[in-house]
């Protein structure tokens, strides 16, 4: 159904009623398994593009003299910062509800919340796909093949050795200086590690915990398996099929392989060193997981709902990741 133009600033209202109501509800089973801004955490930038400055390998990890001798000073070196650059992009989706449909469903939900909900969902999907294309780039990180493929038949491989294949990234990666602190995987992936014969007996002889069967394995108890802090499993799927077609999903985030990397802490400094972040933008009234608004729709009889959010999804040590390809024996 067509809509008008998109309204002037005089005509659409700034809805956070819409966004607290949705917040609260998190009726999408979907969102909930969004792992986008636990990979990339948000920066907040003060400008919507601009450079940032990169402490470079070579300085933090230097040697220098650091001897003084009695009436001498103290060595001094320079340091030059390596610099970055982002720009963000503004993001959003609306869609129209009909006065007369809302009136004819109210007794059951609110329709202006049911299609906020609709319409962030689809923007927060293509954040996601956007987290999971540059972490799980085949061209940019050439996938290392796994010692035995972790499925055999499409059911876990009795002779798969995960901890050794993930050990061997979280050696290369430290290799050139950078401490592996997070595996990313799919939800098929973990379910798939949990039923693995090597990592129940490894949960049971550490310590990390007495499973009687694979479903008691936790993300910590593999946090502790691997001597990884973040064990971060992306559940997200995404319509793969036209509209007026039978439904068909994939997971954003591929089976096929598994990050080992470095994530940044949420809220820490841009300066703390991992693969990247998510720049995020407010000046044009964005807000990260989405800010709404409004218009009164005469063509419609009717309210458009509008969803918007302004981001880069960004890398700040563009070698921090290292990827394990599950289904192809080294």
């Amino acid at each position: 159904m067509p809509v008008s133009p998109v309204p002037t600033d005089a005509t659409w209202t700034s809805r956070p009623d819409i966004a607290e109501t949705v917040m609260e509800a998190s009726l999408s089973m979907n969102m909930e398994g969004m792992i986008g801004g636990l990979v990339m955490p948000v920066y907040e930038a003060k400008r919507q593009g601009g450079e940032f400055p990169i402490i470079p390998r070579s300085v933090l990890f230097q040697m220098a003299e650091t001897i003084r001798a009695n009436g001498g000073s103290y060595n001094l070196i320079g340091i030059k910062y390596g610099k970055g650059n982002y720009s963000t992009e503004d993001h959003g989706l609306g869609s129209p509800v009909d006065k007369r449909l809302a009136a004819m469903v109210e007794d059951y939900f609110d329709a202006e919340v049911e299609t906020a909900e609709i319409v962030r969902n689809i923007v927060l999907t293509n954040y996601e796909q956007r987290v999971s294309d540059a972490i799980m780039d085949v061209v940019k990180y050439v996938p290392n093949g796994s010692l035995a493929t972790w499925l055999s038949g499409g059911v876990p491989n009795s002779l798969a050795k995960p901890i050794l294949d993930v050990e061997a990234r979280v050696q290369s990666l430290y290799s050139r200086g950078i401490v592996a602190n997070a595996m990313v995987m799919s939800w098929n992936t973990f379910r798939n590690l949990r039923n693995m014969q090597e990592i129940i007996d490894r949960v049971s002889s550490n310590g990390a915990g007495s499973p009687t069967k694979s479903e008691d394995i936790t993300p910590a108890m593999l946090s502790s398996v691997f001597a990884l802090p973040h064990i971060i499993v992306g559940k997200a799927q995404k319509q793969t099929a036209n509209e007026g077609q039978t439904s068909s999903l994939a997971t954003i985030w591929p089976q096929k392989y598994v990050s080992v990397c470095r994530v940044a802490r949420p809220g820490a400094r841009l300066t703390e060193p991992c693969i990247g972040r998510t720049f995020h933008w407010d000046g044009a009234g964005s807000k990260f997981g989405g800010a709404f608004d409004s218009w009164v729709e005469p063509n419609i009889k009717g309210t458009v709902v509008r969803m918007c959010m302004e981001t880069d999804e960004k890398y700040i040590i563009d070698d921090a990741n290292e990827l394990i390809d599950t289904e192809t024996a080294a």
